[in-house]
């Protein structure tokens, strides 16, 4: 099979005929976000956020805090390819954005950044005094 003249079939209503027009012939999936996978959760005195930046270079994080809100900014470059023909390209790119409130209970002044294997693993610290609790439901 000759993959630069592959494509494959989709139904062809007239709104998925307007998005191939509008993506160049290739079919829109609203899978392909580059919006990053985040998992938060607690771990013994901190909060963890860990946020899945496939192909994104450690250069091109930024993570601040101002205000109580978390901002986590990236940009996941396209790779340049020189005397390359492309059969196929469905890799996606871009720059995003992503903010988090923190609640009262957060030092903002303990965030920590760890990237590695394409995870960025954010951990910040609980202020002392301030722990969960369970609240009996009557």
């Amino acid at each position: 099979m000759n993959l630069a003249l592959y494509r494959p079939s989709f139904p062809t209503s007239a709104v998925d005929r307007l998005f191939e027009t509008v993506f160049n012939g290739h079919p829109f999936n609203a899978r392909e976000s580059i919006s990053p996978r985040v998992d938060v959760y607690n771990e013994e005195k901190k909060l963890v956020l860990e946020v899945e930046l496939p192909g994104v270079l450690k250069p091109d994080i930024a993570v601040s805090v101002e205000d109580g809100v978390l901002t986590l900014t990236a940009e996941k470059k396209p790779r340049e390819r020189k005397d390359s023909d492309y059969y196929l390209n469905e890799r996606s790119f871009g720059k995003y954005e992503r903010t988090f409130r923190l609640t009262d209970d957060i030092d903002p002044d303990s965030v920590d950044a760890h990237f590695e294997g394409g995870v960025l693993r954010l951990e910040m610290s609980r202020k002392p005094g301030s722990a969960n609790r369970k609240i009996e439901v009557k």
